[in-house]
């Protein structure tokens, strides 16, 4: 089996919303198309992360294997707050997610 992972991981401050964008790649640095990538968007951070925090969602890989993930609209980002995307799992058929590489989680802090 190949190897895939998240080689890129930023966060964007887009209006009054947050947004996160990974790029999954293959071992080559290969975007890859199809990935299936389970991620989460919590806060406020804390180290317990209930349920209630946080929100999860599926998102698959376009053509570049790039995913793009918005914080809910209803949230209110506080300045100072901050939030936490996390990796929890990467799917393709023919590939083995090595989590030990690349990015897993990001902190931003809003401003």
């Amino acid at each position: 089996m190949a190897i895939m992972y998240v080689n890129n991981l930023t966060f964007a401050k887009v209006g009054q919303r947050l947004r996160a964008t990974a790029k999954v790649v293959d071992t080559n640095g290969n975007g890859l198309q199809d990935a299936v990538v389970t991620v989460s968007i919590k806060k406020p951070l804390d180290e317990t992360f209930p349920i209630t925090s946080g929100w999860y969602f599926n998102f698959t890989t376009n053509s570049q294997g790039i995913i793009t993930e918005y914080a809910p609209a209803g949230w209110t980002l506080h300045a100072g707050g901050e939030y936490e995307v996390k990796v929890h799992w990467i799917a393709l058929p023919g590939y083995t997610w090595d989590w030990h590489q690349g990015f897993r989680a990001m902190r931003y802090t809003w401003q």
